[in-house]
């Protein structure tokens, strides 16, 4: 019963189109919380690695093509400040608070971002002493755990360590 559980969570709420990341962090939450033993199969931790993962590289992606189309807005906003101000630097009360709200969505977005990573790897962490994977499915990932480790936050730092100590203490790297 846990794997149609996980695949209805899969399929109806993290890659559906449309669903926001406070959709798919409550998911992960969701997720994290399926209790596994060692009487189950290995298939009902497999397919967790396996949504994990795929959520992952999802979720780096629509990030690294979030911050390319950000520069590029940068980039135009530059060209459009070459020319001259049309009544001088000041800005209206609505362009202000416009800017605000959309600095503080920003930066909403981005804690959600690293509290959904923390999630994910907090889940990856919980289901791989249940789970037998291949070789290449951690090879694929451990670079960016890494990468991870030096630019996420504390929280989410430990959370790839362990994960990195983990996978070493199993595979007698």
């Amino acid at each position: 019963m846990k794997t149609i559980i996980i695949s209805a969570i899969e399929s109806e709420v993290l890659f559906r189109p449309g669903n926001g990341l406070n959709a798919k962090y409550y998911a992960i939450i969701t997720l994290n919380q399926t209790i596994l033993s060692t009487r189950d199969k290995h298939e009902a931790a497999n397919k967790l690695l396996g949504v994990y993962f795929a959520t992952f590289t999802s979720l780096l992606q629509d990030e690294s093509t979030t911050t390319a189309s950000s520069e590029g807005a940068k980039h135009i906003k530059f060209n459009n400040a070459l020319k001259p101000p049309q009544k001088g630097d000041k800005m209206n009360r609505k362009a202000k608070a416009r800017a605000e709200a959309e600095e503080k969505n920003k930066q909403f977005q981005s804690d959600l971002i690293a509290k959904l990573l923390s999630a994910i790897l907090t889940g990856v962490n919980r289901a791989f002493p249940f789970s037998q994977v291949d070789d290449d499915v951690l090879e694929k990932h451990i670079d960016t755990l890494f990468k991870i480790t030096h630019s996420g936050n504390f929280n989410t730092s430990i959370q790839a360590m362990m994960l990195i100590f983990q996978v070493s203490n199993s595979k007698q790297v």
